[in-house]
C-alpha cells in the first residue's frame, strides 16, 4: 500500500528462507498490488521480506538478532494455512534545513551546527523496550547553514540537538514535528 492506502503495482519483492528448498526469489506486486505465492515451503519466523520501488521508500520484516521485538517480525508459513502481510511504502520526499541564530542576531545563518532528526516511525522495540526508529540520523549544516536531505520516507519528523551542544533550540519554523508527506519538497529552520 502507500501512504494513502492505494495499492502499490509493480513494487520489487525480496523473499529469502532458509527452507528446505531454500527460497530466494525476486517479484513483483501485480497491478492491485498483491504477491501470492502458494506452496510455500513450511518455516517458523525465517521468511524475510524486503518491499522496494524505483524512487519510493522501502519496509521489511526483522528478525529477533535485528530487533528484540520487531513491529514487523520474519514470516511464519504453517502448514495448510495462509499467512498474511502487508507493507507501505510511498514515493521520496526531499527536506532543506537551515539553522539560524535567534532574533537577537536577526536570525542570520548559523553554519556548521549538529543536529539530530528522528521520524516517529518504529522499527519495533530493542531489549530494554527502547523503540527502534526507522529514521534516526546525525546530521551537520553546511558553511551556508543548510543540508539537503534527499530521499526521505514519509513521517513526522522531530529535530534535536545533541547533549554536547552548546546552544540551546530557541525556534522551528514550521513548528515540530515536521509533517512530510509522499513525493513533496519542504523547507525548515532551526534556530539557536
Amino acid at each position: 500500500f502507500d501512504a494513502n492506502g492505494l495499492p502499490v503495482p509493480q513494487a520489487e519483492v525480496k523473499i529469502v528462507a532458509a527452507t528446505t528448498p531454500a527460497v530466494n526469489l525476486d517479484l513483483k506486486t501485480s497491478d492491485d498490488g498483491r504477491l501470492i505465492l502458494p506452496g510455500a515451503p513450511v518455516c517458523n519466523s525465517c521468511y524475510k521480506i524486503n518491499i522496494s520501488k524505483s524512487g519510493f521508500s522501502t519496509e521489511r520484516t526483522y528478525s529477533l538478532e535485528e530487533i528484540a521485538n520487531p513491529a514487523k517480525a520474519d514470516v511464519s508459513i504453517l502448514k495448510g494455512q495462509v499467512s498474511e502481510i502487508s507493507f507501505a511504502i510511498d514515493k521520496l520526499s526531499a527536506l532543506t534545513i537551515y539553522s539560524v541564530q535567534d532574533a537577537e542576531h536577526n536570525f542570520i545563518s548559523f553554519p556548521s551546527q549538529n543536529f539530530i532528526l528522528i521520524g516517529e516511525k518504529i522499527l519495533g522495540h530493542d531489549s530494554n523496550d527502547e523503540p527502534v526508529f526507522k529514521f534516526e540520523k546525525n546530521f551537520t549544516t553546511d558553511n551556508t547553514g543548510q543540508v539537503i536531505i534527499n530521499d526521505l520516507e514519509w513521517d513526522n519528523y522531530y529535530l534535536y540537538l545533541p547533549d554536547a551542544s552548546a546552544y540551546d533550540l530557541c525556534a522551528n519554523n514550521p513548528l515540530q514535528p515536521w509533517v512530510i508527506l509522499p513525493d513533496k519538497t519542504y523547507t525548515a529552520t532551526f534556530g539557536l
